[in-house]
């Protein structure tokens, strides 16, 4: 029952034939005028639906975008606190100088090339919209970010600046381990959780994936 149907309902000793036009509801307004205020809420109620519709739609993100951004850009952070990245620090890739010449890559090069990868991820993972079937995923891979950005921003940056001004294999050694013994723990059980949640949202969306074990003696 509408609001003017049910006021009229509660005034059942109005006369049969009383031109509801001349009824007054509240001082100064009229019943035409309370049905005009009345059409424009609906009016409005109309557009908020519809642009709710409309920005509703606008995530256009699919599952296996969801699932790339979310659990696979993990892959970037193999060796993480243990062997996989001090092998990578002390065998470093090569790359092309300005003139055209294989050069290897300084060790602060190869964090910093890390580092901007996983922050461009970051920026795109920030950026997903979070659903109550994409939560899981997004908040424990962004955690993940979270805790492993730092590291590379500082103890690995140290790490690298020993390689490259040829510091003592001993201190070397002794930074990678303080490291692992500090970080490793709390990344794997990060990681561990994001790939628990990646494997119930793959499933549920049919997205093909083999998970393989990501050990850090790999």
């Amino acid at each position: 029952m509408g609001g003017l149907e049910f006021y009229a309902y509660k005034n059942r000793s109005l006369k049969q034939g009383r031109q509801l036009k001349s009824l007054r509801v509240m001082p100064g307004i009229s019943y035409l005028v309370l049905q005009q205020i009345i059409t424009m809420k609906k009016y409005t109620l109309l557009a908020v639906f519809f642009l709710s519709i409309v920005f509703s739609s606008c995530n256009t993100t699919t599952p296996e975008q969801y699932f790339d951004r979310a659990v696979l850009t993990s892959n970037m952070f193999t060796g993480f606190a243990d062997n996989g990245m001090e092998r990578e620090l002390s065998s470093p890739s090569v790359k092309m100088d300005d003139h055209g010449h294989e050069a290897v890559m300084k060790r602060s090069e190869v964090v910093s090339s890390r580092l901007e990868v996983l922050n461009e991820d970051f920026e795109k993972l920030k950026g997903l919209k979070e659903t109550g079937d994409t939560k899981d995923i997004l908040q424990s891979s962004k955690k993940l970010y979270e805790f492993a950005l730092p590291v590379y921003k500082k103890e690995y940056m140290q790490l690298a600046a020993l390689y490259d001004e040829n510091a003592a294999k001993e201190d070397i050694e002794a930074q990678a381990k303080a490291i692992h013994d500090k970080y490793f723990p709390g990344y794997e059980k990060l990681y561990n959780t994001l790939i628990a949640y990646g494997k119930v949202y793959a499933e549920k969306h049919n997205i093909k994936i083999n998970f393989v074990s990501n050990s850090p003696y790999n």
